[in-house]
């Protein structure tokens, strides 16, 4: 609690400083380490409080990470205080905020950012299954998996380049040239130079920093094709998922399974034509992945044993137990 105080204090002092020199980014940061660490004392008004004077501001809105941060704490003090809806409220904002933003990232990009983008979504999926609303709860985590895949496939026009365009040609061109070269020296690297000798064709060290000079190049020229085609095509947003439409076009007598981990419980949703439900499964999702990891070694030594080796009968019987736990796990 000790430390927490001293963060809050400082923070406080920080904004003091921040806002007599009128560093608006910085005098942002230190209000939400202000309004962190008043949630770590349980001090919830406070730091409801804290957030709204960082909203106040026209500009913390025209800086994604304070916006999307902001709303995050307030949603979880008012989570801690136990309203819901005003909590789900924060987390939608923050949602939508990544959501709008994400669309306009480049394709190299938007993967690493959405990484650790995602804790508002899990935020809304625990509340709704909290209060057992199963249907809007599988909608957002069929929102979560579209974030990228969906926005890919809706426009993937603009992941097309064509020589034929004049502002792409030479782009193109370069491109092809570099990536050439970076698999020839790969080649070279992944084979590596024998015992002894003294003079390679290629020494390792200037290899590898040469392959990572490539990726740099590599990953820029991609960007400036994908921008170059977004200013021609108009990014379409993707439809919102509803599960009512994903009924009407489920052959009767199917199901539907969709997992949910939140890194540690597991649920799965079954769909059919006419109804949805949701179960917590008994595994965990250590002990899963831990069961995936023995299955799939179990099955990689018999392959590589081949029919008729001294323990394949033994590995047959491992992989059929550990295939019959993940069953009794997920099913």
């Amino acid at each position: 609690k000790g430390e927490y105080e001293n963060a809050r204090d400082i923070a406080e002092d920080a904004a003091a400083f921040f806002e007599k020199e009128n560093l608006g980014a910085n005098l942002f940061r230190a209000r939400l380490l202000k309004a962190e660490s008043l949630i770590r004392l349980e001090q919830y008004d406070d730091a409801l409080a804290t957030g709204k004077k960082i909203l106040e501001s026209p500009r913390a809105g025209e800086i994604f990470s304070i916006d999307y941060k902001t709303h995050m704490i307030m949603g979880k003090a008012e989570e801690a205080q136990g309203h819901s809806d005003e909590s789900m409220h924060y987390y939608h904002k923050a949602v939508s905020i990544i959501e709008n933003l994400q669309q306009h990232l480049t394709i190299t990009i938007r993967p690493e950012f959405l990484e650790d983008k995602c804790e508002g979504i899990h935020a809304l999926i625990r509340l709704l299954l909290k209060s057992n609303s199963i249907t809007e709860a599988y909608e957002t985590l069929e929102r979560l998996k579209s974030m990228t895949i969906m926005g890919y496939l809706t426009n993937r026009n603009r992941l097309f380049w064509s020589e034929k365009e004049d502002d792409s040609r030479e782009i193109i061109r370069e491109l092809e040239h570099i990536r050439n070269d970076y698999n020839c020296l790969y080649r070279i690297y992944q084979e590596k130079p024998l015992p002894g000798d003294d003079d390679p064709l290629v020494h390792m060290d200037h290899a590898l920093n040469k392959i990572r000079e490539y990726e740099v190049e590599m990953r820029s020229l991609v960007e400036k094709l994908y921008l170059l085609k977004a200013k021609k095509n108009q990014y379409i947003p993707v439809n919102t998922f509803r599960l009512a439409s994903l009924q009407e076009n489920l052959p009767a007598h199917t199901l539907l399974l969709s997992y949910y981990s939140n890194g540690e419980e597991l649920w799965a949703f079954i769909v059919n034509k006419d109804d949805i439900r949701i179960y917590k499964l008994p595994g965990t999702i250590t002990r899963t992945g831990e069961l995936l990891e023995q299955y799939f070694d179990a099955v990689t030594f018999a392959l590589a044993g081949g029919a008729g080796s001294p323990g394949q009968s033994n590995l047959a019987r491992m992989a059929r137990k550990l295939g019959l736990r993940l069953y009794n796990d997920l099913m």
